[in-house]
């Protein structure tokens, strides 16, 4: 499409299309040969994720109309939430979502003014194997997926890094924006971490459709990872917040308490040192 050419970016061109009654397919074919970045060029290199900011900055500033122009799915801000919520009425009555990832997502849902963004057009598939070296930046494929939609989907990929790394790559996409003039998304991030979370549920919903019961076993699995790891990070979150709560003059007595245990001997334990 012109619109992204005008923006730096290749995208993969038809090669066919196929139809059969109301149903049809187009085929792409990507010219692209370049070596995919892997996890390791992601978190080891800040000028790559500097270049990835950059890069998915070029891909939301195409304007949504030449999207919807072309008869690419367009949703508004109140239909991708409509949509979420749908998804995820049909993933609880499905008894496998865990009920503290339910009230997570139902309470971020129903934070209303998170759901006030401007549809932008959005890749849909990004993760670190879609982008590639090409001279100086970055070439992104992978495209059968682009959409007009949340922007903050694009990011969901990235909430697996360490906050500095992925904050490094919001950072470059906020000032790759800001210099065309667009304002700044303040509840993004927000919706980036849902979206990385959802994908569970919708790889459970997949899975229900497909009838496929080793993918649904995974599902499940993946759920149940989740509610523990987000139900150990609030206790450590409840702890931490119950540890300032006691009067600093109390914490000194206990630290020095625990200091004269070690010294003597008698705070010692037989237990390894976790890793």
């Amino acid at each position: 499409m012109s619109a992204f050419a005008e923006k730096g970016l290749t995208v993969a061109r038809p090669a066919g299309r196929y139809s059969q009654g109301a149903l049809a397919a187009v085929v792409y074919h990507d010219d692209d040969d370049a070596a995919p970045l892997d996890e390791g060029d992601v978190e080891n290199d800040a000028a790559v994720r500097f270049l990835i900011g950059q890069a998915i900055a070029k891909i939301h500033l195409v304007p949504a109309s030449s999207l919807e122009d072309a008869g690419l799915p367009f949703l508004e801000a109140r239909e991708v939430r409509e949509r979420t919520l749908n998804l995820l009425d049909s993933a609880a009555g499905t008894g496998r979502v865990p009920s503290v990832l339910l009230n997570r997502w139902e309470n971020v849902l129903d934070e209303v003014g998170l759901w006030r963004f401007t549809p932008t057009p959005v890749h849909g598939d990004l993760h670190e194997d879609r982008f590639a070296r090409e001279g100086d930046g970055l070439r992104v494929t992978g495209w059968s997926c682009l959409s007009v939609g949340d922007p903050a989907e694009d990011f969901a990929w990235i909430m697996s890094l360490p906050a500095e790394s992925r904050q490094q790559i919001f950072n470059a996409y906020y000032i790759s924006t800001a210099t065309q003039g667009h304002p700044r998304d303040i509840t993004m991030e927000k919706r980036a971490l849902f979206h990385a979370e959802f994908a569970v549920a919708e790889y459970l919903m997949t899975a229900v459709r497909q009838q496929n019961d080793a993918r649904l076993e995974t599902a499940t699995s993946l759920l149940s990872d989740l509610a523990r790891r987000l139900e150990s990070t609030a206790e450590s979150t409840a702890d931490r917040r119950r540890l300032h709560a006691v009067p600093s003059s109390t914490r000194a007595e206990n630290s020095s308490s625990s200091s004269s245990g070690e010294a003597s001997g008698s705070g010692r334990t037989d237990t390894p040192a976790s890793t």
